[in-house]
């Protein structure tokens, strides 16, 4: 695979990988490599998100029980 455009090594922010993915959809002559690559950044970051929510719903789930 070719690296990103200009070597970039900088993270992303937050749902920047997302924005990245519509934006080059939206060029007249899109680069369908690079927007699968932006588009698999944001699943990857969607999923760490719902395994952060559940672990913290697992915690306070734990908690709750203890106290019945």
């Amino acid at each position: 695979m070719s690296p990103l455009p200009g070597d970039q090594r900088t993270s992303l922010n937050h749902s920047e990988p997302y924005e990245r993915c519509l934006q080059e959809l939206r060029q007249p002559q899109p680069d369908y490599q690079l927007a699968q690559l932006y588009a698999t950044l944001s699943m990857e970051e969607a999923i760490r998100d719902v395994a952060v929510q559940l672990s913290q719903l697992s915690a306070r789930l734990h908690v709750a029980l203890k106290r019945l």
